[in-house]
């Protein structure tokens, strides 16, 4: 069964899963049926209606009964995003570029672990001169 929310799960885009172990709609949900014409913007759309409909069906041991189900009635097309640009490739020039830049941002990166821990261990390196005399 091709069921649609009524509430669009972002602006204009509905979400509509097939179920096969539903016999009818949840609450909050529609019915689309198998003939019903879809939009070419589909689940991308500008309005969706539905109601209840009364259906007659045919039990196995041939008695007739009804039902009513939340049914789509209409669906009007929506609007499509705008496609994005590709981004542009970098060039050759621009990519050396980055790499060397990278490069000197990891000597940085090591100077400053090594700094730190030089301070951490207590160690500044230098010599301390002794009072004794």
């Amino acid at each position: 069964m091709h069921i649609i929310n009524l509430t669009p799960c972002e602006p204009g885009v509905y979400c509509d899963p097939y179920k096969s172990n539903i016999t009818a709609p949840p609450e909050g949900w529609a019915y689309i049926p198998d003939d019903f014409p879809l939009p070419s913007t589909f689940p991308r759309l500008g309005s969706l209606e539905a109601e209840e409909i009364t259906y007659t069906n045919q039990s196995e041991a041939g008695a007739e009964y009804e039902f009513t189900m939340m049914t789509v009635t209409s669906m009007t097309e929506g609007t499509l995003p705008e496609p994005q640009p590709e981004p542009e490739m970098p060039t050759t020039e621009e990519r050396i570029k980055a790499l060397e830049n990278n490069k000197a941002d990891q000597t940085t990166v090591d100077e400053l672990s090594e700094a730190l821990e030089l301070l951490l261990s207590g160690d500044t390196g230098e010599e301390v001169a002794s009072d004794e005399a």
